[in-house]
């Protein structure tokens, strides 16, 4: 049966916003708990660029937590350190409690063909910085100052008649 469709401003497939490579304030805004393809626990999120020019770029990415023993287990418990959540011992991940966090890091542009077209994405790489790590970069938020605005009116006297101006 046809129907009709507003298009206006839609990018078409592949034509969707991603940002250079480079390191990044990234702000959780959506986390989903679930169970990875091989069975382990599983938290899908949505990340955001908090500031610069790619502002508002987001991007998903997933962390799986793998039992201990296993090679790649260290990034849950470096992710969970990233969103200052517990992370030494034996810890109930709660990714609910992720929204709104934000850290610092390096996104990477990666290729991926489908059906034979061609899509770039930003990736998150394995550097990433939580708030106390020494070697976190400066995005120059040091800088940053919000300033103090003073404001002081004081009467001013007006001489003779006010003209008007048309608009």
């Amino acid at each position: 049966m046809p129907f009709t469709a507003n298009l206006e401003g839609v990018v078409e497939a592949g034509g969707s916003k991603f940002a250079p490579a480079g390191i990044y304030l990234l702000r959780v805004t959506e986390t989903l708990e679930k169970t990875s393809a091989k069975g382990h626990p599983q938290v899908q999120m949505e990340l955001v660029i908090n500031s610069g020019v790619s502002k508002g770029v987001s991007l998903r990415h997933y962390v799986t937590f793998l039992p201990s023993d296993s090679k790649g287990a260290g990034f849950g418990k470096h992710f969970l350190k990233l969103v200052d959540q517990a992370h030494e011992g034996n810890v109930t991940v709660d990714a609910s409690k992720w929204n709104g966090k934000v850290f610092k890091g390096r996104l990477d542009i990666v290729q991926n063909t489908k059906d034979g077209v061609t899509y770039n994405n930003n990736e998150l790489s394995n550097d990433s910085w939580h708030k106390d790590d020494k070697d976190s970069p400066d995005l120059g938020l040091s800088a940053v100052v919000t300033p103090k605005v003073t404001a002081s009116v004081e009467p001013v006297e007006v001489k003779g008649d006010l003209e008007e101006v048309p608009f």
